[in-house]
């Protein structure tokens, strides 16, 4: 006799959306998704590094969300409950990225500058 497995009722599992930063990659994306799968009560996890958000579904009779943005905000990731009104521009998101990524670069280059010239004996007398 074949016998399905018996479905869990939907009714007490809840999605929520969250922001999280301190994503940088791909991989940080996979970490954070297994650290919540590894939950009990955990259904369902989905990051994007691109918008900075995450989209969990949780059991709340096994889970609260709490404990799940507890988990997330371990090291260098920093998560919240996302507001329902908040929208978010991917255009803001990528021009402040860019910024961001320019000002380093330019910072890195500046403190190459003098390491170089050093380094090559422009500075000996």
């Amino acid at each position: 006799m074949y016998l399905e497995k018996e479905e869990e009722p939907e009714q007490d599992v809840k999605t929520f959306h969250l922001n999280v930063y301190g994503m940088t990659c791909s991989s940080c994306e996979g970490n954070l998704e297994k650290k919540v799968m590894a939950m009990r009560g955990a259904k369902e996890a989905n990051f994007s590094v691109l918008t900075k958000q995450g989209k969990v579904k949780i059991d709340i009779n096994q889970l609260s969300v709490r404990e799940v943005i507890e988990v997330l905000n371990v090291g260098k990731f920093s998560a919240s409950l996302k507001d329902k009104n908040t929208k978010v521009d991917i255009r803001q998101t990528i021009e402040k990225e860019s910024k961001d990524k320019r000002r380093h670069l330019l910072f890195a280059l500046l403190m190459w500058v003098p390491i170089y010239c050093s380094s090559s004996g422009l500075f000996q007398t």
